[in-house]
């Protein structure tokens, strides 16, 4: 009965669907695992990824650095020695 009531449902032309078919093992893969064979897949864009974190880090720092360096005088106008 559920292949008759299947049958009908389908319109004419139409073929059913399958369940999509996986590429991957069945046993289920951890974060990290996962992480890196995506990583492996997109390696142009892990790379990318990577040189933008860099240069963010980079920026940071750079900016840490000429806010902490600055000229810092006392109240008469002089610098501090070192």
């Amino acid at each position: 009965m559920r292949g008759a009531a299947r049958k009908r449902s389908l319109r004419l032309g139409q073929r059913p669907r399958r369940a999509p078919e996986r590429s991957w093992p069945c046993a289920r893969l951890s974060s990290a695992e996962y992480l890196v064979s995506e990583i492996k897949r997109n390696k142009r864009g892990a790379l990318l990824g990577l040189a933008a974190l860099a240069l963010a880090v980079a920026g940071v720092a750079f900016g840490l650095y000429k806010l902490i360096s600055q000229n810092q005088y006392t109240t008469c106008g002089e610098r501090r020695p070192l």
